[in-house]
């Protein structure tokens, strides 16, 4: 897969593409907004990682892969509340520092496989495109695709931060007016419940 890192930090970027060049991953390095852009101008990458806090941006990296339908794994301090995030342009997968080596690799694997979904999924009435990161042309992040997924099999197991995943998830789905939302049942765990959901 072709990966372009992004970020002010240049031993963290040479670490990582080692790191993903290990794996076979062709990966490129730019240290600023500025040849970030020109950047994905002049060749389009498979997944971009990129830190959040970047300089010379005028628009947020979540927004700008958004907009060329680009997958982002985004490098954060701290992960956002779920609440402020409806609504925005959201990366692919959200990575808090510090981080472990298997934790970005797993992250890559989750994109990767994402991608290589072509099919549509519906789900009451809202569709998801695995590939575009998109339920019905909203933006949802990896970790809202495997629980929605989760819960339409009645799954125990969701993955990451279930319940800020699940806040956030439900409110999109709200908005669509889906007619279905994520609970979690006991002795069940995650389902995909009919009807609307109330916060």
């Amino acid at each position: 897969m072709k990966i372009l890192l992004a970020g002010s930090d240049r031993d963290l970027l040479e670490s990582l593409r080692r790191l993903l060049a290990a794996e076979d991953h062709e990966t490129g390095c730019v240290t600023d907004g500025a040849q970030l852009q020109e950047q994905l101008d002049r060749e389009r990458p498979d997944l971009v990682i990129a830190d959040d806090h970047i300089p010379l941006l005028n628009e947020t990296p979540a927004l700008l892969c958004r907009r060329q339908e680009i997958p982002l794994i985004l490098l954060v301090r701290r992960l956002p509340d779920a609440g402020g995030l409806c609504g925005k342009a959201l990366p692919s997968v959200y990575l808090a520092y510090p981080f472990r080596s298997r934790q970005l690799l797993e992250a890559v694997m989750t994109v990767e496989t994402l991608l290589s979904q072509k099919k549509a999924e519906h789900y009451g009435s809202a569709v998801l495109e695995p590939s575009r990161f998109s339920l019905s042309g909203r933006a949802v992040t990896a970790a809202e695709i495997l629980l929605l997924r989760a819960a339409a099999k009645e799954g125990r197991e969701a993955p990451g931060d279930p319940e800020r995943t699940r806040l956030a998830l439900n409110r999109k789905l709200s908005a669509l007016q889906a007619g279905v939302f994520a609970a979690w049942v006991p002795e069940k765990g995650v389902c995909l419940i009919h009807g609307s959901y109330e916060s």
